[in-house]
Order: structure tokens, then C-alpha cells, then sequence
């Protein structure tokens, strides 16, 4: 069975869980049940129906696939946007950011930390990108 964007996209989050270990933070349902923070969403957007306590991630998968066309196969360069919001006033998002550096080879752009402003529901955030390179083998009219 091929392995669909969804796949690498799970794979991916057991990497970030792995790696963030003790930084990452909850989710709460709304029947009290708790979950790591962290999400696979097409939209980059946060799961409706829970609330958020200290660091959450959200993965948005493969946003950007360029191929690169070679002798009998493509190269793709699947480019997955990771977004680091910290909920926690207290806390920011430097720490997660260097350990996801440490773990993860592929992250290939960090953009900069977009801080709190003086609203209260303002969160910090940063977004970075990880791009997870392929090769699929293709069969070419004419060749």
C-alpha cells in the first residue's frame, strides 16, 4: 500500500513528540479527557472543542511539494509547516524551537518569533518549516 501524505505527516508527529518530550503541552476535551498539544491539520488550525495549556504544535502537511523531474524518477520535496504556539504567558517559544533543531535534521527554515502583544487572549508563535525529500520512481512516455 503507497504511503499517503497523511502517513508522513503522523510519522512526523511522533518525531516532534519524541523530541519536545516534557515541553509540550495539553489539550483538555470538553469531558475533561487530556492529550498532547499537538495536532495534524490541512488549514494549520488548532482541533475545535478543546482548550490549550502551555505549548501546542500544530502540523500542517506538506503545504508546498516542488518535484525535480530525473531519469526515471521525480524527487519531491515535501515542505511541511510546523507552527509552535506557547499559550502559557510565562513561557515562550525558544526552548521547543531548540530542541526540534537538535532532533530534527530536515528543518530547513525557522521563521521568527512572532511575540505576545499587550492583548490578553495574544499567544506567541513561530512557524518552521521541515521538508522530507523522496524519490518516486516513474516510467516516462518515450524513454
Amino acid at each position: 500500500m503507497t504511503e499517503t501524505y497523511l502517513d508522513r505527516a503522523q510519522l512526523l508527529q511522533q518525531r516532534l513528540i519524541t523530541a519536545l518530550g516534557d515541553l509540550l503541552g495539553t489539550y483538555t476535551s470538553l469531558n475533561g479527557e487530556t492529550t498532547p498539544a499537538i495536532a495534524i491539520d490541512d488549514t494549520g488550525s488548532s482541533p475545535q472543542g478543546m482548550s490549550v495549556e502551555g505549548l501546542e504544535v500544530v502540523i500542517q502537511p506538506e503545504v508546498n511539494t516542488p518535484v525535480t523531474a530525473m531519469l526515471g524518477s521525480n524527487q519531491i520535496a515535501a515542505e511541511t509547516t510546523i507552527t509552535l504556539k506557547q499559550w502559557d504567558l510565562n513561557d515562550t517559544t525558544i526552548a521547543a524551537t531548540e530542541a526540534l533543531l537538535l532532533a530534527i535534521d530536515e528543518i530547513t527554515e525557522v521563521s521568527p518569533r512572532v511575540v505576545r502583544s499587550t492583548v490578553l487572549d495574544n499567544i506567541e508563535s513561530r512557524r518552521i518549516t521541515v521538508t522530507l525529500t523522496r524519490v518516486q520512481r516513474v516510467m516516462r512516455a518515450g524513454v
